[in-house]
């Protein structure tokens, strides 16, 4: 009997377990404000196909916490710039690299890329230790590709939708 009853808690727990984690889109992206940020309007999805030139990345940590955060990109040359996020909006903070900005004399194919704290330029923390990269596809609305991030996690995301299924998984561990 005992087993039977261990069985059946067993079963509704890991039941609850998925219910909790529908992704029907019950999950709605709440607008905070984060000081020190402009808000901005980064919807590109209507905009004509262009070769891209910039790369918008847009970062979520769960402490909000994005004071002296901000990127450093490079590309196969070496060129390499510092990147501040610079907008806010329901996901986190954005920022954007233009790309004649961290390329050399040839296009750039793909683009190295981390995120740390950076206060005059001597890193004092990265928010995720390896150095990450993002292969530029050729065309893109606007000219602007999207690369969404969530603070300590390698993966990268193509739009802020994708980003749940991480924090579904996480969930059912």
């Amino acid at each position: 009997m005992k087993k039977k009853i261990t069985r059946f808690l067993c079963g509704l727990m890991l039941l609850s377990t998925f219910a909790g984690c529908s992704s029907s889109g019950s999950h709605k992206w709440t607008l905070v404000e984060i000081p020190g940020y402009e808000l901005g309007n980064e919807d590109t999805s209507s905009l004509s196909e262009q070769a891209t030139t910039t790369v918008r990345f847009h970062y979520s940590r769960n402490d909000t916490g994005y004071s002296n955060w901000s990127l450093w990109c490079w590309d196969k040359s070496g060129t390499s710039g510092r990147f501040e996020f610079t907008h806010y909006d329901e996901f986190g903070v954005w920022g954007d690299v233009k790309l004649e900005d961290v390329q050399g004399e040839n296009p750039t194919t793909e683009l190295g890329f981390l995120i740390a704290i950076d206060p005059g330029g001597s890193w004092q923390a990265k928010d995720y230790e390896s150095d990450r990269f993002v292969v530029i596809n050729p065309t893109t609305p606007g000219g602007i590709q999207h690369v969404y991030l969530l603070s300590g996690v390698e993966k990268q995301y193509l739009n802020k939708e994708s980003t749940k299924m991480h924090t579904i998984n996480n969930s059912m561990i």
